[in-house]
């Protein structure tokens, strides 16, 4: 029989979650019943109403994000179809004033270019120009990641960040970080 020992990972893990003020983090499977968890968490954890519902309506989009575009998926009973699997995040900054919404998945590599395009015209936008974009978009269902990312942009009020890390000759970790500043919270 083995012994149990503690992992000092899980620590490291904990002084990590402390450091980064990270409030939810979920890796796994992106179902309906792991969004609906989030929401409840996320409700408990703001205190405006009209704030919280910006921070979900992104994370859903991101949860959406990696459902299309991860290169890694499962079958979810729940949801009775393939998933995406990959990790959602969402931190404060120290003051509370910033929520960063941060997801990460595997996608092929032949999608680095496509995404990282549509990212950077995304981020040249002005707030007229990203809703105009939107209902472009909206007309376009042969294109609808870009809707998706578009949407998440025009929550949030400030340009989305991203990163494809090398994972093998075929992957990459695509990571989509969004920064929601509270004073721009619609009221």
């Amino acid at each position: 029989m083995s012994e149990l020992v503690p992992n000092k990972s899980i620590y490291e893990f904990y002084r990590l979650v402390e450091e980064h003020h990270i409030l939810l983090a979920f890796q796994g499977m992106m179902t309906t019943d792991i969004l609906t968890m989030m929401g409840k968490n996320l409700k408990e954890q703001a205190e405006d109403h009209i704030f919280h519902r910006r921070i979900f309506s992104v994370m859903v989009e991101l949860v959406q994000n990696i459902n299309l575009h991860s290169a890694d998926k499962a079958y979810s009973e729940s949801d009775k179809k393939m998933v995406g699997k990959g990790i959602i995040v969402l931190s404060t900054s120290a003051d509370g004033k910033i929520f960063t919404v941060a997801s990460g998945n595997l996608i092929r590599k032949s999608e680095i270019e496509s995404l990282r395009q549509k990212i950077d015209h995304i981020n040249r936008l002005s707030e007229e120009q990203l809703r105009d974009y939107y209902l472009e978009q909206l007309r376009a269902p042969e294109d609808q990641d870009s809707s998706g990312l578009i949407g998440v942009a025009r929550r949030a009020k400030n340009p989305l960040a991203y990163d494809f890390i090398h994972v093998d000759e075929e992957h990459a970790f695509f990571l989509l970080t969004v920064p929601i500043h509270q004073q721009n919270s619609d009221k």
